[in-house]
């Protein structure tokens, strides 16, 4: 249980962050885009709120990407997709037509969570 600490974007070193299934709740911190290392960020099946922030897109190393199972909604911002043309190769949301919590047009997978 918990929420993200925007604290989390002075972690310059950080390269892999996992922390799927822990009950978080909150948003994801604008902050994390502060992270330029980073390489997979997994916060799966969490309680997280909110949108995609746009500042993720400044995670140009990312290669994976997990969403699923929150409570996030809207739009995933054209710069955050246009990682995809970087190195982001896995971007898991609930983006499934079933439930279209998350509208995103470069998702790599879609669940119904």
């Amino acid at each position: 249980t918990g929420f993200l600490p925007t604290e989390l974007g002075l972690m310059k070193d950080l390269y892999n962050f996992r922390i799927q299934s822990n009950r978080i709740s909150g948003s994801i911190p604008t902050e994390i885009g502060n992270n330029f290392k980073l390489q997979s960020l997994y916060l799966h099946e969490n309680s997280l709120t909110g949108t995609v922030p746009t500042e993720l897109s400044e995670l140009s190393r990312l290669v994976k990407f997990n969403i699923h199972g929150n409570d996030i909604t809207g739009s995933v911002p054209d710069e955050v997709c246009d990682l995809r043309k970087k190195k982001l190769e896995l971007f898991v949301s609930d983006c499934d037509e079933r439930v279209r919590q998350v509208q995103c047009e470069c998702c790599t997978s879609c669940h119904a969570d």
